[in-house]
């Protein structure tokens, strides 16, 4: 079925009506929806906001709109979606060749991971104490223009991991959601197949068809 051929409105009407009935309830008259979007399951990373990337977020609507036609996300690489060091990060290191302490010098790392709530800090922070061994500050800072701070690829190959250790998971993509108290509950999602390519590429598999709680909506 083409995008033009299919009529959202019977669905639209009967999504909305499902959920005015939780919102004007209370949550009490019906069970909530089971599904919920949770970050990490058993100390395991299980999901991924998709806006903390560059265009990211529009790209997955654009798929969405195209019903999975176009090539966008089919593959994903360490270059393809990621997160630099904000450029204050250099500033606050200085110049090269500024006199400073190795211990004030790491201190300053450290400070600049809270300030800015960098992430992956422990892997970041051992191959900082490694390239200023061999290279000092310059190469420091080198790595902070060059190194992105965590990439899509990288949460990614976790979902992917974990996906290998926690029973009975598969991985969604996830459109839209709905806050009630401390839960956030998907109102879409769409299955994804995800397998390593032999050039050590992600290669993404999208199901053409929408669920929304226990409905399903063809839409490709």
């Amino acid at each position: 079925m083409s995008s033009l051929e299919y009529n959202a409105k019977p669905f639209l009407e009967a999504l909305c009506k499902y959920y005015m009935e939780f919102i004007e309830t209370d949550f009490k008259s019906n069970r909530p929806p089971s599904r919920r979007i949770v970050f990490t399951r058993d100390d395991l990373v299980s999901d991924i906001k998709l806006d903390r990337y560059h265009k990211l977020n529009q790209t997955a609507i654009d798929l969405l709109r195209n019903s999975f036609r176009t090539a966008h996300l089919k593959s994903v690489s360490p270059k393809s979606f990621f997160v630099p060091f904000p450029s204050e990060c250099v500033n606050r290191i200085g110049n090269p060749y500024d006199e400073i302490s190795e211990d004030e010098f790491f201190n300053i790392i450290d400070e600049m991971f809270d300030d800015f709530k960098l992430g992956n800090h422990e892997k970041h922070f051992a191959a900082l104490q490694d390239i200023y061994e061999e290279e000092g500050k310059q190469g420091v800072i080198e790595y902070l223009k060059n190194t992105p701070v965590t990439s899509f690829f990288e949460d990614i190959y976790e979902l992917w991991k974990n996906k290998q250790i926690l029973d009975k998971q598969s991985i969604y993509l996830y459109f839209c959601d709905l806050k009630y108290e401390k839960n956030t509950f998907p109102i879409f999602y769409i299955p994804i197949q995800v397998e390593v390519s032999d050039n050590e590429e992600f290669i993404l598999d999208f199901d053409p068809v929408l669920l929304i709680n226990e409905e399903i909506e063809e839409i490709a």
